[in-house]
């Protein structure tokens, strides 16, 4: 069994929040890894992933065999909306795959992006250097105009829904019934006790070192097929969420000056404009 719908991101734009709610729909599947990124050519830090070659397809099946009956089977793994190589990848392989992309306001993406790379020492340089530079894995991630096209040049536009993340967490309930309308489950078997409860806050790490040591060595046992089932098991104890809280520590997110602002907003001004003929309607929720 291969998924029959994708969460494709935007990164930082409440795919772990989709993930945590959309899990407990009766009529919808999640593998225990969030973030199977089986189908981008490059990591999050634009280090080279060749999961879709060197691990294949058999690899990627596993992750959804524990599937019951369940009518909506998924895979969200916000890289795969930003990656050059995934739309063709996921054509190849899922032609008829329904695919979801939550795009955030783009300035607010670049912060929230930067101040995860920073605690997670993934980042060199401050944000004023980040910004002058137009850093690749950063500020032009939030170009969401060819990302989407991207998309459009190997699947028609109705197996797509496109959504504003901020009219998203305005309108919980409202968009939880859209996407479950849109993969064909019923809205009404959503639910409701964990809509709000908050998932994925900013965190800094005591020791980020171990942080990134881990997140490695589950990857490691993943790609071992007699091993794979050993992160599940440890993520299933709560082992994980143990050594989670031992490590992290709450971050108070420092604001964008209005230099910062400004230079983003201007960055964007074009891909926006972009992006709204794409969708056929202004984007209001995100300021001018």
């Amino acid at each position: 069994m291969l998924p029959n719908f994708l969460i494709i991101g935007a990164q930082k734009a409440g795919t772990t929040w989709l993930y945590d709610v959309l899990r407990h729909h009766p009529d919808i599947f999640l593998p225990d890894t969030k973030e199977l990124s089986f189908f981008n050519g490059h990591h999050s830090n634009l280090e080279r992933n060749d999961n879709f070659v060197r691990l294949g397809p058999g690899w990627y099946e596993n992750f959804f065999r524990f599937r019951r009956d369940e009518r909506a089977v998924g895979d969200i793994s916000p890289m795969y909306l930003c990656d050059a190589e995934a739309p063709g990848r996921i054509a190849q392989m899922l032609p008829d795959v329904r695919l979801i992309a939550v795009l955030r306001d783009p300035v607010e993406r670049a912060a929230s992006h930067y101040w995860m790379a920073y605690n997670k020492k993934h980042v060199a340089g401050d944000l004023d250097t980040v910004i002058s530079r137009n850093d690749e894995a950063i500020v032009v991630r939030g170009l969401y105009g060819p990302q989407i096209e991207r998309y459009l040049r190997h699947f028609p536009r109705e197996n797509m829904l496109i959504l504003i993340y901020e009219e998203v967490m305005s309108e919980k309930e409202a968009a939880l019934g859209e996407i479950c309308r849109f993969l064909g489950v019923d809205p009404d078997l959503m639910p409701g006790s964990n809509i709000d409860r908050k998932v994925n806050p900013a965190t800094s790490y005591r020791m980020p070192w171990l942080y990134n040591a881990s997140v490695a060595f589950a990857a490691r046992l993943r790609a071992i097929p007699f091993l794979s089932w050993l992160p599940r098991l440890l993520k299933r104890s709560g082992f994980n969420e143990k050594v989670k809280a031992l490590n992290t520590v709450a971050f108070d997110k420092p604001e964008l000056s209005e230099q910062q602002r400004h230079a983003l907003r201007r960055f964007y001004a074009a891909d926006r404009e972009r992006l709204e003929k794409l969708l056929g309607r202004k984007i209001g929720a995100w300021p001018q």
